[in-house]
């Protein structure tokens, strides 16, 4: 059957109309132009093993076409007459039509004008442009790389219908779990890569509850992983300003005492607080002791943002000093120091 055919149309007006546009001797309007697009969109269902297609086509008119099946509404190849529309309203439309795996390539021609043929090989079904809404569709996934012998890898897909899916990948050496039923936008698994697997670039597939299956070709990358690269160590920052001291942990027990020794404890006098928040103050033990620990205390009254001890430690044999630094406290504060000492 020749592809090139004499055109004929029909112009479906109401009969009213028709009549009165003769008595008024207006001119009758022009036939639509009505033309195939070719593919709209193809779904696959592994269950059944056959693919819906969605044939499109196009009145660029402004009333509706008749073109009956024939030498201006046909398929090729044969047989020419297939249930295909013969009434064609101003604007888009399309059909489905389901046939199986394997079928014969289609081309769905309309007043001489046809799109891109339907292919039914079943290695390119899943690959097609999915209907929206008949089932699975994947719009990314990540990561897009997948290590051989690093162990399980989580990857996460996106797109919408995914809900129940299960998760495969094409090729030898990759074993992959789904993770849970997902929701209808993302699908998660796990992926686990064999050491020996092959490299290089892997299908990734999600087939419905139903069966509808879609899948990306070459998607997931499987390589092995890159060795991070360590670079010389930046210049060290600056020292930032010291937190707030934190609480006081619970003292311990008291051990027993020493034979011949005992321990006194001594205050020192109050330092008040410096214009810059510091103070250092001293506290000393009775003639003869030696300072074996020491603290602080803050007396008066007024908040205190942050306070940090900058030195805490003996001050010969028989004195223990502490230095803090403040930020926020009142002049009226005082540091008092306090020293443990063993005699």
């Amino acid at each position: 059957m020749s592809v090139a055919r004499p055109r004929r149309r029909f112009l479906l007006l109401a009969l009213p109309a028709l009549l009165a546009a003769t008595a008024l001797g207006s001119p009758t309007t022009a036939a639509a132009d009505t033309v195939g697009t070719g593919i709209v969109c193809s779904t696959y269902n592994v269950t059944t093993g056959a693919a819906t297609v969605r044939f499109g086509w196009a009145n660029s008119g402004v009333a509706g076409a008749g073109i009956a099946p024939g030498d201006d509404n046909f398929f090729s190849p044969p047989p020419p007459d297939i249930s295909q529309p013969n009434q064609f309203a101003p604007g888009n439309g399309s059909f489905d039509l389901t046939r199986p795996a394997g079928f014969t390539s289609l081309r769905w021609f309309l007043d001489g004008v046809a799109g891109a043929a339907a292919d039914f090989a079943a290695a390119d079904l899943p690959f097609e442009r999915p209907c929206p809404e008949r089932g699975p569709t994947i719009s990314g996934l990540t990561p897009p790389a997948a290590a051989p012998g690093a162990g399980p890898q989580g990857l996460a897909i996106f797109g919408q219908g995914l809900a129940g899916g299960t998760v495969a990948v094409s090729g030898a050496g990759v074993t992959v779990a789904t993770a849970g039923p997902g929701t209808e936008q993302r699908l998660d698994a796990t992926v686990t890569v064999a050491a020996d697997a092959a490299t290089g670039p892997r299908d990734v597939l999600v087939t419905a509850p139903g069966g509808e299956e879609v899948g990306c070709r070459g998607c997931l990358l499987v390589e092995p992983a890159a060795t991070p690269v360590v670079g010389p160590p930046g210049p060290t920052g600056e020292r930032g300003p010291a937190g707030p001291a934190g609480e006081r942990g619970p003292s311990g027990e008291r051990g027993p005492a020493g034979p011949g020794a005992h321990v006194v404890h001594a205050g020192g006098a109050p330092v008040a607080l410096g214009t810059d928040g510091e103070a250092t103050a001293v506290a000393r033990c009775p003639a003869g002791a030696t300072a074996i620990a020491g603290g602080y205390a803050l007396r008066g009254k007024g908040a205190v943002r942050s306070l940090a001890v900058t030195a805490s430690g003996p001050r010969g044999a028989g004195a223990w000093a502490v230095t803090v630094s403040t930020s926020g406290a009142k002049p009226s504060r005082q540091l008092v120091a306090s020293v443990s000492c063993l005699r």
